[in-house]
């Protein structure tokens, strides 16, 4: 059976993400042992937040494109509200590293490369070998996509925050030092204001999505079997 157009672009879309993330990942097995936390970002952390927010921003422009129309059945692979969610969050997190290159010597950043790319190969393995076999599924790739699903993503929303909290404290650091100025006080403030809303509002928007779709595996897992049986 032949692929049509929209098939061999979701072909490529998940490869290529799926091999981008490997990239990641193999650099940071390379730098990390060599270089530790305090020299990482000088090697990884432009390659790793292009590729960061880049795989999320493709997701919202497939579900504007193609899935927004696809009824949902089993474990949407894109949901309008998680897609948002997560470009929010990581255009975020992104804008303030790059911001506050400062806060990437801190641990968190390199625990949010490792869990944020684990998470990304294993989703786009998983759905590049589902539309190359027009659905189908093997158990151990489903089982390694869930599996890294439900022990890395807390771990991954942990890891934000903490760069959140970390960019935010120095943003405050910059704020104080700069307050004789009106105009940067203004802005700065707002930004704060900013910052500090959306770091109160991660963990109760996360363990909601994390919820939602851990409940969405069981069911179908649950399906599955009783169809095998």
């Amino acid at each position: 059976m032949a692929y049509n157009n929209t098939q061999r672009y979701l072909l490529l879309s998940d490869c290529s993400r799926a091999f981008l993330a490997f990239c990641v990942l193999a650099r940071f097995a390379i730098l990390f042992p060599l270089i530790g936390t305090r020299f990482l970002p000088g090697g990884i952390a432009d390659f790793f937040l292009t590729v960061y927010l880049t795989s999320v921003l493709v997701d919202g422009f497939e579900y504007v494109t193609i899935f927004r129309k696809v009824p949902k059945k089993g474990v949407s692979r894109t949901s309008g509200w998680r897609v948002l969610g997560s470009i929010g969050a990581r255009a975020l997190v992104t804008a303030l590293i790059l911001n506050y290159p400062k806060s990437a010597k801190n641990i968190s950043f390199s625990v949010l490369i490792s869990s944020s790319m684990l998470v990304d190969c294993s989703r786009h393995l998983y759905n590049f070998y589902k539309v190359r076999t027009f659905g189908g599924s093997v158990w151990w790739l489903t089982n390694l996509r869930r599996i890294l699903f439900g022990l890395l993503s807390p771990v991954l929303a942990a890891s934000e925050a903490a760069m959140i909290f970390i960019c935010l404290r120095l943003m405050e650091t910059e704020y104080g030092y700069y307050r004789e100025y009106i105009d940067y006080d203004v802005w700065a403030d707002r930004a704060a204001v900013l910052v500090k809303g959306v770091l109160f509002a991660y963990a109760p928007v996360f363990y909601i999505t994390y919820k939602n779709k851990m409940t969405a595996f069981w069911r179908l897992n649950t399906d599955t079997t009783k169809k095998t049986n």
